[in-house]
């Protein structure tokens, strides 16, 4: 039959007192007992406009408001209404007969506007695009007491987010929500660390789902990992659930008591972690629902409960905005309640098989389910161990149709979750030892006199790995496994500049059942007569591949150093990998692929403000190897392809030129068909020159710039090298490569003629006895050429249009021994196509018998400013002591 109002069993809560925004005699029931506006200012609501003056919404733009309604109606709204402050009632039940409803948006209630102490009373909220009433952000102390909500967008009433919490909603309707996901799905989500709420006397109708859902913590956590609410997250009572689920889960904790579901079995699910305590529940088909897995009650405020069947009625009669509209009356037609007896389920048998925390052990194969009866998750098999952490409840098998005792089991390897009873027995084992570590080597007290030393120990009732680091703030931080009862590290680096002193030594083990466990011991240094430069890593036996990013670590005298590679015989630094760089102690590096493969020594060396009187150079202790890089094998998830570009103002560009999104006045080259993620782009141009991201310390710089099509990406660069060909490699995030060859159209550009040029010769260092340096630094605005002569020869030309540098093997542009003796070296400016001389300058050296070399192309950089204005700074025309 349809629902006919019976005479309520029980009272509702009463009408609103004739007082605006008075509170009942005992305040509202449940977590959510706020005191809201009584007592506060009025804010009567003179119109139904969206804003303004007399305006729903600007009564809830300031604190400490008893808003009261002169008008009744409709509200349209063009979004949601946010109460801005606390201490506010909003008392929708001293609006004229037809009461007030907010249509196309809801209300939102959030501690970031600083809302608590808010009560809403006696509204209705229809068609908000989001949720109908959003309480979030950490408010607090709200009470939602007879309103309306139906057809929202999302949730009808969510409560959300850390902080939420003490929040009551009571004599409520909520119907027909989620209608942004196809309608009946979303009724109310209590989520994401929100606590302490009460839900009673409410109707929860047309939502399949969320009649409420509770979900503690809602993080992407696994399971396992999810934080249990230490308090009562939900005290549910005296509601009414036509169809669909009331769900706790993910560490939530719950009273649900005295309900009445017109659904049958899996009305209530309870799923780990988390736990509810089920009682007194009624179901219209008569299945038992009080399957909760904690026997005694939580914690919660007190709140005058009816049997089942008294409270359905009694929400029938009373709960919503009297009288009810059109929508809401329509709801409640649809519906068959008989009010009568509380039928009795049959009682649930309870095991006392086991007791929370209790051992167990798998005594026959048994499956592992998500809920008691539900979804399989796996198989436990003989012998597995395990802790009870809910149970027990007595539920039916759907396989078989059968009943069972189910306990929630966390067990010490996956899956986790509900067994039966049969399957398990009490275990006991012998308390394990405690853990420990002691460190052997060096002994405690005692000085060192290398900054690398050895460092052993022993463990104890313990297999695993034995965190070992010096100073609190774990320098060094080295992680080895402890085996029979033993661990090693060969060689700790002691990373410091000072000549003496002291330091903690840590080890630590982690037990996975118990507290870490460590030792301690206090070390003293003094290395004052030590060599004044050390190279700390590589130090000899380490392999090193190309094209990866590796940390070289030293200690040394002086402002600046440069790291080689030295031959096996140290009589030759074959590859420069850094040039002067800051005496930080430490540089981490992208190795180039055009590494020699093999093995070397690694020199550090001294550069800058040195002490003449200390080692200006150490090697490693032993070689350590440079090998190939291991070939990706992955498959290749994008065919990109040439589609366009342009090399434009050649020879004059000022670093990356992004202010050109089409790729006008810029060098760039547009690909397209990339289907993946592409993570390192490199460009060698026919002529040379190489471009990198990300950007390796030494090569130039790709930038890349995504286009409207995600299948397409633009990469721009500066060019400083006249050239139409190239080789674009590009890795993607999966490890695959893919080399494009590319041919790109140059344009090429007008010289601008030179002004404001000077040009120096600047000698560092001592050429009789070496090392030295001779730097040519040239300043001007425009396109120049320059000429360099060595004692009235000249032996090489610089254009900056076309440009021109010698090759990566660090060749020389002077192949002959100069002689002991005084030599005229000279510098000439002159305009890129014109004879006339600008600017000269000249120095005299009086050589000690040395070839005119010149390392490397990065002893020439070339820096432009963002106006087109350019310097050349030749770095390093360096002198080299044969």
């Amino acid at each position: 039959m349809k629902y006919i109002a019976p005479v309520p069993t029980s009272t509702p809560t009463p009408p609103p007192p004739g007082t605006a925004c008075a509170n009942p005699a005992n305040g509202y029931e449940g977590f959510g007992n706020a005191s809201g506006g009584a007592g506060k200012n009025i804010y009567r609501v003179t119109n139904l406009n969206d804003s303004g003056t007399g305006s729903l919404r600007d009564a809830v733009a300031q604190s400490s408001r008893c808003v009261i309604f002169d008008v009744s109606g409709v509200i349209n709204l063009s979004s949601d209404i946010s109460i801005m402050g606390s201490f506010v009632t909003i008392d929708g039940f001293t609006a004229p007969f037809a009461g007030i409803t907010l249509n196309n948006g809801g209300l939102r209630i959030r501690g970031g506007n600083g809302a608590h102490d808010v009560i809403v009373r006696g509204i209705r909220v229809r068609n908000a695009p989001g949720d109908g009433f959003n309480i979030a952000n950490g408010a607090y102390k709200v009470a939602v007491d007879h309103v309306s909500v139906s057809n929202s967008g999302d949730g009808n009433i969510d409560i959300t987010q850390p902080g939420t919490r003490d929040v009551t909603v009571s004599w409520s309707i909520l119907a027909n929500a989620g209608l942004d996901t196809g309608g009946g799905e979303k009724n109310m989500l209590l989520a994401d660390r929100s606590t302490r709420m009460t839900l009673h006397h409410n109707l929860f109708t047309k939502s399949s789902s969320r009649n409420p859902q509770l979900s503690y913590d809602d993080t992407t956590d696994p399971v396992s990992a999810k934080i249990v609410d230490a308090d009562t997250s939900l005290d549910m009572r005296n509601n009414v659930i036509t169809e669909g689920v009331t769900r706790v889960r993910n560490g939530g904790r719950a009273n649900i008591v005295n309900n009445y579901y017109f659904g049958g079995s899996g009305s209530i699910e309870i799923l780990s972690p988390g736990g509810a305590h089920t009682s007194g529940n009624v179901s219209k088909s008569g299945v038992n629902l009080n399957i909760g897995s904690i026997q005694t009650a939580l914690t919660a405020p007190a709140i005058a409960t009816t049997d089942a069947v008294s409270a359905a009625c009694a929400v029938f009669a009373g709960a919503g905005v009297r009288p009810l509209d059109s929508i809401d009356n329509g709801n409640l037609s649809q519906i068959s309640l008989a009010c009568g007896p509380v039928p009795s389920p049959t009682p649930t048998p309870i095991s006392a098989k086991f007791s929370l925390g209790d051992k167990v052990k798998v005594i026959q194969n048994v499956n592992v389910r998500q809920t008691a009866g539900g979804t399989l998750f796996g198989v436990q098999y003989t012998g597995s161990l395990g802790t009870v952490i809910g149970g027990p409840q007595y539920a039916i098998l759907p396989s078989n149709g059968q009943y069972y005792q189910w306990w929630n089991i966390n067990f010490d390897n996956a899956p986790d979750g509900w067994s039966g009873e049969d399957y398990l027995e009490k275990y006991s084992d012998v308390s394990p030892q405690t853990p420990s570590v002691k460190i052997t080597y060096p002994v405690a007290n005692s000085t060192l006199t290398s900054k690398n030393t050895a460092v052993e120990g022993t463990c104890s009732n313990y297999s695993g790995t034995v965190d070992v680091f010096y100073y609190s703030d774990k320098k060094e931080e080295t992680f080895v496994q402890c085996v029979s009862g033993k661990w090693s590290i060969p060689n700790l680096s002691i990373n410091s500049n000072a000549g003496s002193g002291s330091f903690d030594l840590y080890a630590i083990v982690y037990p996975p059942t118990s507290v870490s466990v460590q030792d301690i011991i206090k070390l003293y240094f003094n290395w004052s007569d030590a060599p004044s430069i050390t190279v700390i890593s590589p130090n000899g036996g380490e392999s090193w591949a190309m094209n990866s990013s590796q940390t070289i670590k030293w200690v040394s005298h002086g402002t600046h150093v440069t790291i080689s590679l030295v031959s096996l015989d140290k009589t030759k630094e074959v590859y420069g990998l850094l040039g002067s760089i800051p005496n930080d102690g430490s540089e981490t590096m992208w190795l180039p692929s055009d590494l020699p493969l093999g093995q070397y020594y690694l020199r550090v060396r001294c550069v800058g403000n040195c002490t003449s009187s200390a080692q200006q150079y150490d090697d490693s202790d032993a070689p350590f190897s440079i090998v190939a890089q291991i070939a990706p094998t992955p498959t290749i998830n994008a065919i990109a392809s040439y589609i366009s570009g342009t090399i434009d103002k050649v020879g004059n560009t000022g670093g990356i030129n992004t202010d050109a999104p089409d790729g006008i006045n810029d060098e760039h080259i547009l690909l397209g068909g990339v289907s993946g993620t592409i993570s390192k782009v490199r460009i060698a141009g026919s002529s040379g020159g190489i471009w990198e991201t990300p950007y390796n310390g030494s090569n130039w710089i790709v930038g890349l710039r995504p286009q409207s099509d995600p299948s397409k990406v633009d990469l721009y660069f500066n060019f400083w090298r006249q050239a139409s060909s190239y080789t674009v490699s590009i890795t993607f995030s999966n490890g695959a490569t893919q080399t494009i060859p590319v041919s790109v159209p140059v344009v090429q550009p007008t010289p601008t003629p030179p002004s404001g040029v000077s040009v120096t010769l600047n000698l560092v260092g001592n050429p009789a006895t070496g090392p030295y340096t001779l730097e040519a630094q040239t300043s001007v605005a425009g396109d120049i050429k320059v000429e360099f002569w060595v004692d009235g020869n000249l032996y090489r030309t610089e254009n900056f249009y076309p440009y021109t540098l010698f090759g990566d093997n660090g060749s020389s542009f002077f192949t002959g021994t100069l002689g002991q003796g005084s030599h005229t070296v000279s510098a000439k400016v002159y305009g890129q196509n014109s004879s006339t001389l600008l600017a000269e300058a000249s120095t005299a050296i009086n050589d000690g018998n040395i070839s005119f070399l010149v390392p490397s192309k990065s002893a020439l950089a070339i820096v432009f400013d963002q106006v087109d204005e350019l310097k050349f700074i030749f770095e390093r025309l360096k002198f080299l002591l044969r």
